[in-house]
């Protein structure tokens, strides 16, 4: 039994060792199709997997009953690994062998462990190898492989199995698969993921070699986006990296206030983006390092909202090396400038495709123009004031001082370009580039406040207390801005607005309707019988309909309340 502790999520006692359940089939069933289908090239690589498998699953399993060393278990990864490299098994991505095989070894050890630190909460793990099995599916198929060979049965055989562990293992959890059942799957999918013999190497032989590594990468992201988040979030709160803990994606998402089964969605709904990106890096390899790049920046914000959250007590130890962690932690604008860089980069790719995709074949002048673009554009965004904002305080006057940035740096890369390249770029391809970069800088800037608005949005449909807005102007707007950043109206839903100017009836304040006019309230009480409380929040609303209000709204327990904003002296 997994039995209830403090840096564990769950809060009774449930079965463990559900692992067992899905290995016997994976491993009986695996070394039937591979004895029937398998060529004489791919024996030795299939005995390597299924050896290495079987000790993993061993591992794990002395773990789930003894509690064995982390060192031991890494001892054990590293031999596992060892097994699928002697069997032809590893990257080719370097031509250099040594770091090839370094590379193949941190590929499982940071799976394997990825996977194992994953299964936090009912049915994450598992759903996630399924996805990503769903995925490595797809991609051999893409690949021209038939169905009835290796690496399309293990992967089918995989999922099922799986899948059926976690009817039992979703939420709430009967079962769990312990360190046996994680292990065992992360090292299955790390090998599976590797371009080899097995899977033909996903043919990406003549395309790009860095696909070798970024394919397997964007099929496993979400093991290996949580593992490096709470990495970062324990170093830089002064915390072991090794300690246990409830500071995972999962946990963070249940923090922003989604229920346990919605973050597992959630975190389900990222796994099947990685999956739909790497398809299209099989389909579009010379677009394949676009859709990746895009892809990291994407998970990289989510970090950085998620990396917000709370999660540690204050009165929790620390490590005597937090002060000085924190103070690398003030380098904001360091990161602003590093993630400016690699926007101006893709947007520049992005570009070129869209307009002269013929430069593509022409790398040196890609490799020319490009640091000459940086050096122009990164200064004057300095100099706008473009690193002088705070995303999550974003306004109107902030996306002008960036558009003027990008539009005085486009003219200028422009010119410059124009005199050191000559005629190879025409300004239509600048005019791209410029709203290309706009786009990708305005819209990190506003991920914070998109990803705010959708967790806001969500935690309205969960409060219990429906109150009603009567004034829908800016003053209604900053009323449910409070609301919905102020704990202390944490209990409160505004069901929507009502207002005399009949030019706002049918719109939306804040994601809010503004459902009639003042005489109509009675008929709005009628339709949401839960409202207990009405909200003025306009300064134009005078005493005396207040007045009327209040003798209208007293038999029907209806409390009338005034919301507004006034400077008050220190007495």
């Amino acid at each position: 039994m997994a039995t209830v502790q403090k840096n564990k999520w769950h809060k009774k006692p449930v079965a463990l060792h559900g692992g067992v359940g899905f290995f016997l089939p994976i491993f009986i069933l695996g070394i039937v199709v591979s004895f029937i289908f398998s060529e004489t090239r791919e024996k030795p690589i299939l005995v390597a997997l299924f050896a290495g498998s079987s000790v993993m699953f061993l591992t794990g399993l002395l773990d789930d009953i003894y509690v064995i060393k982390p060192s031991t278990k890494l001892i054990s990864q590293v031999l596992c690994a060892s097994f699928f490299i002697l069997g032809g098994g590893h990257f080719n991505i370097t031509e250099i062998i040594f770091i090839d095989l370094l590379i193949t070894y941190l590929w499982f050890i940071g799976i394997i462990n990825a996977l194992n630190l994953l299964d936090n909460m009912d049915g994450l793990a598992a759903g996630i190898a399924i996805i990503a099995g769903l995925v490595l599916f797809t991609l051999t198929r893409l690949s021209g492989l038939d169905p009835l060979t290796p690496a399309p049965l293990l992967t089918i055989i995989m999922v099922t199995s799986v899948l059926a562990f976690w009817l039992f293992n979703r939420f709430p959890a009967t079962i769990f698969m312990g360190d046996s059942g994680s292990l065992f799957l992360g090292y299955f999918l790390a090998a599976l993921a590797i371009p080899s013999v097995l899977n033909h190497s996903f043919e990406l032989r003549g395309t790009y070699s860095m696909m070798a590594i970024l394919i397997p990468a964007t099929v496993l992201a979400i093991p290996i986006f949580d593992t490096t988040l709470v990495t970062i979030a324990r170093k830089f709160s002064g915390r072991k990296i090794s300690q246990g803990g409830v500071d995972h994606s999962s946990h963070r998402l249940v923090g922003l206030g989604f229920s346990e089964s919605m973050s597992i969605n959630i975190l389900y709904f990222q796994a099947c983006i990685g999956g739909i990106v790497a398809v299209l890096m099989i389909l579009y390899p010379h677009l394949a390092v676009m859709f990746f790049v895009g892809f990291i920046l994407y998970l990289l914000l989510v970090g950085i909202y998620l990396g917000k959250i709370k999660v540690y007590s204050q009165t929790e130890p620390t490590d005597k090396w937090t002060p000085i962690i924190s103070e690398v932690m003030f380098k904001r604008r360091a990161g602003e400038v590093l993630l400016d860089f690699i926007l101006i980069s893709l947007s520049y790719s992005i570009s070129v495709v869209i307009v002269r995709p013929a430069l593509l074949d022409h790398m040196l002048f890609f490799k020319e123009s490009l640091p000459l673009i940086i050096l122009t554009t990164i200064p004057l965004f300095a100099f706008q004031g473009v690193y002088r904002g705070l995303w999550h305080l974003i306004a109107i006057e902030d996306v002008f001082v960036m558009l003027r940035a990008v539009f005085f740096s486009t003219i200028l890369s422009y010119g410059l370009v124009r005199i050191v390249f000559e005629n190879k770029i025409t300004i239509g391809f600048f005019f791209v580039y410029g709203v290309i970069v706009f786009v990708m800088i305005i819209g990190s800037r506003l991920s914070m406040r998109l990803f705010d608005m959708f967790v806001n949005q969500h935690d309205l449909k969960k409060r219990p207390h429906d109150i009603l807005l009567y004034g829908a102007g800016i003053a209604g707007k900053l009323t449910v801005d409070e609301i919905l950043r102020n704990p202390k109206y944490g209990d409160l839903r505004p069901i929507g607005f009502v207002d005399d100017d009949k030019d706002k009836h049918g719109r939306h304040i804040a994601g809010i309707k503004v459902l009639g006019e003042s005489r109509s309230i009675p008929k709005i009480l009628n339709k949401y019988p839960n409202i207990k409380e009405i909200w003025i929040s306009s300064r134009h609303i005078d005493d005396d309909n207040i007045k009327v209000f209040e003798t209208l709204f007293r038999d029907k327990n209806i409390s009338l309340k005034k919301f507004y904003f006034d400077v008050l002296p220190i007495q």
